[in-house]
């Protein structure tokens, strides 16, 4: 069973996701970006965004293995910046959450998957 940030664009989120999933693999969760959206898999995170300028759409796996670290900043009095820094050996992939997003939760849930 999957579980889905509430937002309008969560169905064709999951519809978009489909087609790059493995035998197996479900999606736990999808949150909104600011050009596309992210999903957390049971076995890795897949980006999908538009790239600037055009109209074509790019793909980013990253295992959950390959993630060495996440960060956010915090402004003001505990007020959450709408911005996700992920850091692998590739380099910092920095997702910006649309408004909607609950980013606490996006970092909460990519944070139990790197524990593990």
């Amino acid at each position: 069973m999957a579980f889905f940030k509430s937002g309008e664009n969560r169905e064709k989120h999951l519809q978009q996701v489909q087609e790059f999933l493995f035998e197996g693999e479900q999606v736990n969760h999808t949150y909104g970006l600011s050009s596309d959206f992210v999903a957390l898999t049971n076995k890795r995170m897949i980006y999908v965004g538009k790239l600037p300028l055009s109209k074509q759409i790019q793909v980013t796996t990253i295992p959950y293995s390959k993630i060495e670290e996440i960060g956010f900043e915090i402004t003001g009095t505990f007020s959450l910046t709408n911005k996700i820094n992920v850091i692998t050996k590739a380099g910092k992939h920095e997702l910006e959450f649309d408004k909607a997003a609950n980013i606490k939760e996006f970092y909460l849930n990519l944070s139990k998957h790197i524990c593990q």
